[in-house]
């Protein structure tokens, strides 16, 4: 898992987002489309794309892009 590609599916899944206009240090509370409509939306996509489910409790521990990537990183399943 990149945090390239995890930049993407963000961008590609929340309304009005500009496509390269996240980095790893935005802050998720600077985006103004990072509303409770985007978080249930990547709430769904993380479960949908890696298999994982984030509880809203981790989510609002996120304060960065880079946090949210290593939430929903730590929880994927590493091939054996």
């Amino acid at each position: 898992m990149k945090i390239e590609a995890f930049i993407k599916l963000i961008e590609d899944n929340v309304d009005g987002i500009a496509p390269g206009s996240l980095q790893s240090d935005t802050v998720l509370t600077s985006i103004p489309q990072w509303d409770s409509l985007a978080v249930l939306t990547m709430l769904a996509q993380f479960d949908a794309e890696y298999g994982v489910q984030v509880s809203g409790t981790e989510m609002q521990r996120c304060s960065t892009v880079s946090d949210l990537f290593s939430t929903v990183s730590s929880k994927v399943t590493k091939p054996s």
